[in-house]
């Protein structure tokens, strides 16, 4: 018989496929509240869905409604509307503003576009709005351009990618939640437009172990039955 083998040549492929456990492609007439809570901390702040696209306007923020456990690919793209624009990607988050941070950022892995700095960075900040930069790269950054970007969190080793290269790495254990968020940071009326956004479960390697293992039964003892 060869049932084992095949059982085992099924799930292996399976277990290697990440799981897509949030996407939006903001197609809907207004946010979706089953997705999203909508935060607009300062007086100028918006979110703004129509055409199927979000702008986030000074400050304007999404955040997930839903936790994510485990690691985690958040892809997606994304237009900064002017030069001044900073746009953010956080994860591991519990969606709050550290006391004392008055650009309203959130709290976790920071994934970030300066548009009026050239540059691309993964930040920290933690709970006491302690700031830390763990990676940075000049990246030349136009406004009215569109960039897609892939945020990778697998144990403590974090991947920054843009426009499919892999462009920082870093390692982080930090935590303050499951959530993530994405806001434009600057406070002049500047904002960046989503297009759409995905978040991918992957599997742990414990997974990968057990299923190769079983694959490896399989074949094992389809080899017997051919001697």
């Amino acid at each position: 018989m060869k049932t084992p083998f095949i059982f085992a040549s099924f799930l292996i492929p399976a277990a290697l496929s990440a799981q897509v456990v949030l996407t939006d492609d903001f197609s809907s007439p207004s946010v979706d509240s089953l997705k999203w809570i909508v935060a607009t901390p300062v007086g100028g702040s918006s979110v703004n869905q129509s055409g199927g696209f979000v702008t986030l306007t000074e400050r304007g923020t999404l955040i997930s409604q839903n936790s994510f456990s485990g690691d985690i690919q958040i892809s997606g793209s994304f237009t900064m509307n002017q030069n001044l624009e900073h746009f953010k990607i956080v994860a591991r988050t519990d969606g709050s503003i550290p006391s004392g941070n008055s650009f309203a950022e959130r709290n976790g892995i920071i994934f970030a576009f300066s548009n009026d700095g050239d540059q691309i960075s993964i930040q920290r900040i933690d709970s006491n709005n302690n700031h830390t930069n763990l990676a940075v790269k000049s990246y030349a950054l136009q406004s009215g351009q569109t960039y897609s970007f892939s945020a990778s969190l697998i144990g403590t080793s974090i991947g920054f990618t843009v426009n499919g290269v892999e462009e920082l790495t870093a390692i982080s254990d930090y935590s303050s939640g499951g959530k993530i968020a994405l806001f434009s940071r600057s406070g002049f009326g500047t904002s960046s437009t989503l297009d759409e956004i995905s978040v991918s479960a992957i599997p742990e390697p414990a997974s990968f172990a057990v299923l190769v293992g079983f694959g490896a039964l399989g074949l094992s003892g389809l080899k017997r039955r051919r001697k």
